[in-house]
């Protein structure tokens, strides 16, 4: 049986630092996460933040104490939900780059260009003159901070854009690295939309 925010990928957030995982299960206030590394210098009874960024549910902020820790699981006892966003997007960040991919199907590997839309932990939306099917998947490489992650993603919707058409996708078969290098990107592309928003409600003040 499926638990709330099953395998959503999370961030925990403690006063001596943080780690970033999946929810393994939440259940009568109680929430297991699946660390990719330790959460280290941290002990049963200390105060944590916990980010879930759930597709259906969207981003969920909770406080809670530490109810039990290892290398690779934190349990966290939920004291307050403190803020959601029951909006799907509230899980994505627009994000603008330009990638040249392959779609799987294609023999002679011909390339596609898409522009990307916006990105979450676990789907990517981007435009592409190329006509895709839904259920059609791509291989590409997405710019992140210095470097760039390689990813596979599968049409689930399509819609009509300006050139060509808009697909949205979840991403397939990402390992913890990946995953945790895109929660990383959709955190930090959340914070920057939010001060420049707050930036122009004050310049129109």
């Amino acid at each position: 049986m499926s638990t709330v925010h099953e395998l959503a990928v999370c961030h925990v957030g403690a006063k001596h630092g943080s780690a970033v995982g999946f929810v393994e299960s939440y259940d009568a206030g109680v929430l297991v996460a699946r660390v990719h590394s330790p959460l280290t210098d941290q002990h049963i009874g200390d105060a944590v933040q916990t980010i879930v960024l759930d597709p259906v549910r969207g981003e969920c902020r909770y406080t809670g104490l530490i109810g039990g820790i290892t290398d690779e699981q934190v349990t966290i006892v939920v004291q307050e939900l403190v803020e959601q966003n029951q909006r799907r997007s509230a899980a994505r960040a627009e994000y603008q780059a330009a990638c040249i991919a392959v779609r799987d199907r294609d023999e002679d590997g011909g390339a596609i260009r898409l522009s990307v839309v916006d990105v979450s932990a676990s789907g990517i939306r981007f435009a592409s003159p190329a006509v895709l099917d839904v259920g059609d998947t791509v291989r590409f490489s997405l710019p992140v901070d210095a470097g760039a992650v390689d990813l596979r993603a599968r049409v689930l919707r399509i819609e009509d854009a300006p050139w060509g058409w808009r697909y949205g996708c979840e991403l397939l078969g990402l390992d913890n690295r990946t995953r945790e290098a895109l929660f990383r990107l959709v955190l930090r592309l959340q914070r920057e939309q939010a001060r420049a928003r707050a930036d122009r409600r004050a310049l129109a003040v």
